[in-house]
């Protein structure tokens, strides 16, 4: 794959970083395409493939709401997602309008014929015992509640806002388990 272009992105949370170390590892054609972002229509044409790095829905809103919600409300801000009233978790994160970000995100990636679509968790399952670094918050504790795809700290009435608002479509075009 020598001079081939290939970007690695996906939202805030989802393995972006642990995706890259490995593809640096792995072989010298990684370039990050702006990493976070929906996709617009400014793709160099020198680009052979995107990997678009997606995890669990559930497990991707426990980790923004309740670990680290890093700059996800600075970087997208059309999207509403801090609401004093309506918010959910300590960083007072707009459940419904999370989902809509992560939907919205991966339909804008996964409709471009360049792009595969690769579940953090199985890099988990792949890289876990290999050299490959993580980031400094990695707690190597919580690989089996992402194998299992569980979100403890999620309440079912919330995981049920999730699905709701994803809508079974999406669960089955990124292939992951409705809970």
């Amino acid at each position: 794959m020598n001079n081939s272009k290939i970007f690695v992105n996906g939202l805030q949370r989802s393995g972006t970083n642990f995706a890259t170390s490995i593809f640096d590892n792995v072989t010298d054609c990684v370039h990050p395409y702006h990493k976070h972002s929906i996709r617009d229509e400014t793709i160099p044409v020198n680009c052979n493939k995107v990997f678009c790095i997606i995890k669990n829905p559930y497990a991707w809103v426990e980790s923004i709401c309740f670990r680290n919600q890093v700059d996800i409300k600075k970087y997208f801000p059309s999207y509403k997602l801090h609401n004093e009233k309506d918010y959910f978790g300590p960083h007072q994160i707009n459940l419904k309008e999370l989902c809509r970000l992560y939907k919205d995100f991966y339909i804008s990636w996964i409709t471009f014929d360049k792009t595969e679509l690769i579940h953090y968790e199985d890099l988990l399952i792949k890289y876990r015992k290999k050299n490959i670094p993580y980031n400094n918050d990695w707690d190597p504790a919580r690989t089996k509640t992402y194998l299992k795809y569980e979100a403890p700290l999620i309440p079912q009435k919330e995981k049920n806002i999730i699905t709701n608002t994803l809508g079974e479509e999406l669960f089955k075009r990124i292939n992951y388990p409705i809970k």
